[in-house]
């Protein structure tokens, strides 16, 4: 258990759940998926099993959900996050995320349990975008494209 999940529940009846995902990026876009039970749109992921590392979690997660093959390689940590669960109320996600650049995500086709996908931009101020990549992802990949460009 970590520094932060201890002192969160010493000091809060709100659960912990640590979730690992995977932002696939093309054109200054992210894929999105919607699970079944909410309303909202999340990146392909999902809760990190027993065991495994995060970065094992997301490369099973991908390709359970979308069919897109990925190995630890072809991304890279963005960032760990805090946000409310959207499918889970009372929760909140400690979220290991990672971004990658894929041509093979036009290819991807949902095998998993997901009602919608979609390409969204990384200044997408959409009403349906879940906390986590509202608040978290989708500044921190405009942030990164700023720096490749500065570096340009």
């Amino acid at each position: 258990m970590s520094t932060f999940q201890s002192r969160l529940r010493a000091s809060s009846p709100i659960s912990l759940r640590a979730v690992a995902g995977l932002a696939l990026v093309r054109d200054d876009r992210v894929l999105l998926v919607r699970k079944p039970g909410t309303d909202h749109f999340v990146l392909p992921g999902g809760a990190i099993r027993a065991g495994e590392s995060t970065s094992l979690s997301v490369i099973h997660d991908v390709a359970d959900e979308l069919g897109v093959p990925v190995a630890s390689y072809d991304f890279d940590l963005l960032g760990i996050y805090a946000a409310p669960s959207v499918t889970q109320p009372g929760t909140l996600l400690e979220a290991i995320i990672y971004a990658g650049a894929f041509d093979e995500a036009d290819l991807w086709v949902p095998k998993g349990d997901l009602d919608a996908a979609r390409w969204e931009p990384f200044g997408s101020e959409a009403e349906d975008l879940s906390p986590l990549v509202r608040h978290h992802v989708l500044p921190a990949l405009l942030e990164m494209i700023g720096e490749v460009e500065r570096q340009r």
